[in-house]
């Protein structure tokens, strides 16, 4: 695959990276002793006295958390709070399970299958069962004569998205929340897989991250200091608030009950901001692309109405987003429209809300008229019309919608069951095209915001650098660090207290083979926070496949305190215990790890192994029968 960025891009020498789904990320573990603690600070030191290239960043100043909710806004503001949030999407994206609107079947149609692997006796179904005001996803594997093997059953907290295209389940374990395998699709109206899960089934162990709830739910309640952590009741608003728009609202209101008025209100109208500005606000959780890094010292909850996009994120972009097959990714509107004639022709008059209303949609019976005036603020009688005639038009469609030819159903290639507009309202459509999967196709990208300037070079050195340094993880390339190593190195000079940045240069030394020098990077990272999911993890896998049983055993024992429904995190844990011979223990971690992912034959295989060293052969067998029944004939 070859990837092309903008002259601008190229100038800094590094391949970008790409296809990397956003949603999901990888997470890492630690020992630490005095003499690498010396190591750390001479090797500072000689950092210190190289002239990196660049100047060190600015740490971006505090955001407001000047809150107020949006209930505070019905006082005055009642018959916008009421439209928007019985009926636009955006008002209607997170709650309870128990308590959104009823729009799935848990009556029909409740269960269904998955596809076997080749020579898999074993079918794995997944069920969902309403009972008692609660909500469970059930994990199913049977034999061929429909023998229940195990029946995992996992009570889900949450449901994620309005239920236009569909909603997903999270689970929540007192703060570390996990998305369920199972999801419902309104299109197709059935249950079927979560995305993502077809290629990689997670089973009950996909972390829902920052990322994905700073888009989702209209505030958080994080736990400091820490990442995709929150407390045990961890949503201060649930749906997407009226301040992710508008900016937090406390401030306003004092501003609005002062008797006499001075300066400028505080609140946010999106009108008012430049065109730039204003798509911005959109852009937060609409634009996704192929990798969206946070920049030095942001989260993703950092964005504030009137901030510029790439004040918080870089992220790098297609340059081509639909496929010959006329598909595209569920979440790519944004990247269609910036590439459409009416965005670009508009000088920026032209954006997200020119079509859509942000506090509300019409009613089905009028939302071919409500988007036909829409286009024809800009095509109507003088204007650029139409070249088609009323007549042909209304053969398409007897209401002459604009949308139905130039704005037709895409399929999304990378959610089932789901279609969405295309946003880059083609003169013609595009005829489909059939997809060669086994060619081999040029993948160009470019960083939103870097032809402006709006990011700096050396910002733009350390997301190249880390974005390959993740392809090369999960690709197993360990080649493609290389030419990352030397750019990261220089920026960790002017910002040694970037984790992220550190974490991703501990990751490139591990893959080139420089064991020392990921330990001590890491090391670094649990210096400063001593639970550090990600750097724990890591160490913990660079101790286990290097044999050092007893600082692997240190890092996972830290970890399951860290995540204790970690499944992999208790399998090596029972691993690294047996091959100390401490096989009670090994035996302990290894069922909890079953019980979490009863799937995982590999630890089952170990628990018949240790279980024969102990000489319980009960226990040996009842494992050994399961792995007959689950594994390939």
């Amino acid at each position: 695959m070859t990837m092309m960025i903008q002259p601008r891009i190229d100038q800094i020498g590094l391949v970008v990276l790409v296809a990397i789904l956003f949603c999901l990320q990888i997470f890492g573990c630690s020992g630490s002793n005095q003499d690498q603690k010396q190591e750390n600070d001479s090797a500072v030191t000689e950092q210190k006295e190289e002239d990196p290239g660049f100047p060190a960043p600015e740490i971006p100043p505090p955001v407001s958390q000047d809150f107020a909710g949006s209930k505070a806004c019905i006082e005055c503001h009642e018959e916008i709070y009421d439209r928007y949030v019985n009926t636009h999407p955006m008002g209607q994206s997170f709650g309870k399970v128990t308590e959104v609107s009823a729009l799935e079947d848990y009556t029909d149609k409740t269960e269904f299958k998955t596809a076997r692997a080749p020579r898999i006796p074993v079918t794995i179904s997944y069920r969902v069962e309403k009972k008692d005001k609660q909500v469970f996803h059930h994990e199913i594997a049977r034999t061929d004569d429909n023998k229940v093997i195990y029946d995992q059953a996992v009570p889900i907290a949450y449901a994620m998205g309005s239920g236009q295209r569909g909603r997903s389940y999270l689970i929540n374990h007192s703060g570390l929340m996990f998305m369920s395998p199972v999801t419902w699709y309104s299109e197709s109206g059935q249950w079927d897989l979560s995305p993502g899960y077809k290629s990689n089934n997670l089973h009950f162990a996909r972390r829902i991250v920052d990322g994905c709830l700073s888009c989702h739910v209209g505030r958080v309640a994080r736990i400091p200091d820490s990442t995709d952590r929150y407390e045990a009741n961890p949503f201060i608003e649930e749906s997407i608030s009226c301040e992710q728009c508008h900016g937090p609202g406390q401030k306003h209101i004092e501003y609005q009950q002062r008797e006499n008025v001075e300066g400028d209100d505080p609140i946010v109208n999106p009108e008012d901001l430049s065109s730039k500005l204003r798509d911005d606000v959109c852009f937060q959780c609409h634009l996704i692309g192929e990798y969206r890094l946070t920049r030095y010292k942001r989260s993703h909850f950092d964005f504030r109405p009137g901030d510029r996009f790439t004040d918080i994120w870089t992220i790098f972009l297609k340059q081509k987003t639909v496929d010959e097959d006329q598909s595209t990714a569920a979440v790519s509107q944004v990247e269609q429209m910036l590439g459409s004639t009416c965005y670009i022709k508009s000088e920026g008059k032209f954006g997200c809300v020119s079509c859509h209303d942000p506090h509300g949609t019409p009613p089905e019976s009028e939302r071919i008229r409500f988007y036909r005036d829409r286009c024809l603020a800009c095509h109507n009688s003088g204007q650029v019309e139409c070249s088609e005639s009323v007549e042909i038009r209304q053969k398409a469609t007897p209401e002459d919608s604009c949308i139905v030819c130039h704005m037709p159903k895409l399929d999304a290639n990378d959610v089932p069951h789901t279609s969405q507009t295309d946003h880059r309202v083609l003169r013609r459509p595009e005829k489909k095209r059939k997809k060669h999967s086994k060619q081999k196709k040029k993948l160009s990208l470019y960083v939103f915001g870097a032809e402006e300037g709006d990011i700096p070079e050396s910002e733009l050195v350390r997301a190249q650098a880390i974005s390959l340094i993740k392809m090369a993880e999960q690709r197993g390339q360990q080649a493609l660090v290389i030419d990352a190593i030397s750019p990261l190195e220089k920026w960790i000079r002017v910002a040694p207290d970037d984790w992220d940045a550190l974490i991703s240069l501990g990751t490139a030394y591990w893959l080139v083979g420089d064991v020392r020098k990921a330990v001590q990077t890491w090391e670094k990272v649990l210096a400063r926070f001593p639970n550090d999911e990600n750097a724990l993890r890591r160490l913990m896998m660079l101790y286990h496949e290097n044999g050092e049983w007893k600082k692997g055993i240190e890092c996972a024992q830290r970890l399951i305190k860290v995540d204790p429904w970690d499944f992999e995190y208790f399998g090596r844990l029972s691993h690294l215990y047996g091959q100390l011979d401490q096989y009670r223990e090994s035996a302990v971690a290894g069922e909890k790890a079953l019980e979490l992912n009863p799937s995982a034959l590999q630890i089952r295989r170990w628990l018949v192994e240790i279980y024969r060293l102990q000489n319980d052969r009960e226990k040996a067998e009842h494992h050994l029968k399961i792995l007959e029944m689950m594994s390939p004939h």
